[in-house]
């Protein structure tokens, strides 16, 4: 049964996403933060878990990143509709996701032999974008927003690119 948790738990994060949408939509932004934390916490205990008790797997590799690209869709979607995230932010995101996927694909279709790993500063994305969602739901208006959805686009557009350097290595390398 342990071997199953962290799996368990990037499933949970997926749910979670509908109860954020949710809540958010329903003017909740307590229960809305307290959502983004667990979010959080299963992030980061599904890959503590999974390194820790050798329960890596291929289900695993793809199950994490799904469930952070739903659950930051859903937070981001929820916000652009309730008018507290600008398009253009909402865009950068949509983008380099968009690009992980096209790639993801790409190399599936190729038959292609390639290990999906976060690049470290996607896990510093990853954690900034938790941290926008808590001060996004909490202090719609803050300075610490508008400083932290900067240092979020840098590092998606960063990120996005390390990604891109690593696919094209690996395709043409």
């Amino acid at each position: 049964m342990i071997k199953l948790l962290p799996n368990f738990l990037s499933v949970l994060r997926i749910v979670l996403a509908f109860f954020l949408f949710i809540n958010i939509r329903s003017h909740h932004p307590v229960i809305a933060c307290w959502i983004v934390f667990a979010g959080g916490l299963t992030d980061f205990f599904d890959g503590y878990l999974a390194r820790r008790l050798q329960q890596t797997s291929a289900l695993g590799g793809l199950l994490d990143p799904l469930a952070d690209k739903i659950f930051f869709g859903a937070l981001f979607i929820a916000l652009l509709l309730e008018h507290n995230l600008s398009i253009w932010f909402f865009s950068v995101f949509v983008l380099r996701d968009s690009m992980l996927l096209l790639g993801t694909m790409f190399i599936k279709t190729k038959h292609i032999e390639y290990e999906f790993t976060p690049t470290f500063l996607s896990k510093i994305n990853t954690c900034l974008q938790f941290l926008f969602g808590l001060i996004a739901l909490l202090y719609p208006n803050s300075s610490a927003l508008f400083v932290l959805i900067g240092i979020i686009s840098v590092t998606t557009v960063l990120s996005g690119f390390l990604y891109f350097v690593r696919f094209m290595s690996k395709v043409f390398g």
